[in-house]
């Protein structure tokens, strides 16, 4: 009875630490801008492919690449740390159903929020991310656009490998127009 006594605890204490906590910044919201600050100390080229209403363009590769204006989509997740949407996100970390990663989310309330929901896919802590997916949206009187975003992170260092974003966008009085945008990433050092 005492050595049950004695492994109920600690086992209690292992299963604790294998939940990660706190794995934001103040007020639960992740620093973007140090995503793309960390990617720029790697040289890379990037293979760019781009469709526009499902007809397949050709491929670019762009050489040196410039990491700011590759990320620069990131930008527009940072409308989440506004006062008037910061309270409507709600956070939840969930283990994953199809894989062994950890899923912290961020999904909004508001109908009217520009970015409807931010998952980071990680092991143990976010700085370990394997993907990020983000859904966003504009809309006003004359034009409305709504993006989804996929980056994927090497598994043993962090940075972005691929991301992906597809779309679609409409202007008044004409047709919504489809797009994808395909971003290998091809590590020169």
């Amino acid at each position: 009875m005492r050595k049950i006594l004695l492994w109920v605890p600690l086992a209690g204490c292992c299963l604790a630490c294998t939940r990660p906590e706190n794995i934001a910044g103040p007020e639960g919201f992740l620093n973007l801008d140090s995503l793309v600050y960390a990617q720029e100390k790697f040289s890379a080229d990037f293979i760019k492919n781009v469709s526009l209403d499902g007809k397949i363009g050709d491929s670019v590769i762009q050489s040196p690449g410039d990491w700011k204006a590759q990320l620069s989509f990131l930008q527009r997740l940072e409308v989440m740390k506004k006062p008037v949407y910061r309270k409507s996100y709600s956070t939840s970390l969930e283990k994953d159903s199809l894989s062994n990663l950890w899923v912290k989310t961020w999904e909004s309330s508001d109908s009217t929020a520009p970015v409807r929901f931010l998952k980071i896919y990680f092991v143990e802590q976010p700085y370990k991310a394997i993907r990020m997916i983000a859904d966003v949206r504009e809309k006003n009187i004359l034009f409305s656009k709504s993006e989804n975003y996929v980056l994927h992170f090497d598994a043993f260092r962090p940075r972005v490998d691929r991301f992906q974003i597809t779309g679609t966008q409409k202007v008044i009085w004409m047709d919504p127009r489809s797009y994808a945008i395909d971003v290998r990433v091809r590590y020169t050092r």
